[in-house]
């Protein structure tokens, strides 16, 4: 079964033990929101079909070296990076790098970008403002408004949500 199948089976179990037919509408709404923030996360991201991580940029960065059994120097003629940058950000003396650097190191180890974490997750943030701004416009447009119990259900489900899929 395709991942995100699986999670939008998943979520709607976890959200269907919190629905009474009272606010049916409203969570229907807010479930379409998270299942589209999901799907953002897994394909626009670059992560449904290949291997990920979860670690530091910088530890990702020193485990591919190992496997690879690459230097510095090595990393730095696929990527056309430095080599001393390359070992600043190995040895987190350096911020993990720009998103147009992180391409290149993904493309040198044969990975796509979203390989690493810090690259998933500014376009994770970069795709929830974009939902957050189309929210915005459509809830005006529908002037929904939640009671803090409907509130607090939603709550719970995104917890469990990140949870289990590792949020």
């Amino acid at each position: 079964m395709p991942l995100f199948l699986m999670i939008k089976f998943k979520l709607f179990i976890i959200v269907s033990t919190y629905i009474d037919n009272s606010n049916y509408g409203r969570f229907l709404y807010y479930v379409k929101l998270l299942l589209r923030i999901i799907q953002i996360l897994l394909y626009n991201t670059g992560m449904s079909t290949y291997a990920y991580t979860n670690k530091d940029f910088s530890d990702a960065l020193k485990e591919l070296l190992e496997e690879k059994k690459w230097s510095y120097n090595q990393l730095s003629y696929r990527c056309e990076l430095s080599s001393q940058y390359l070992n600043q950000i190995v040895n987190k003396k350096s911020l993990p790098p720009k998103d147009e650097n992180i391409i290149k190191i993904a493309r040198a180890f044969n990975l796509e970008p979203g390989y690493f974490k810090e690259y998933r997750n500014r376009r994770l943030s970069e795709k929830m403002l974009e939902v957050g701004e189309d929210n915005n416009r459509e809830r005006k447009q529908n002037d929904i408004m939640l009671s803090p119990e409907e509130i607090r259900k939603l709550e719970i489900i995104i917890s469990e949500v990140k949870e289990r899929f590792g949020g």
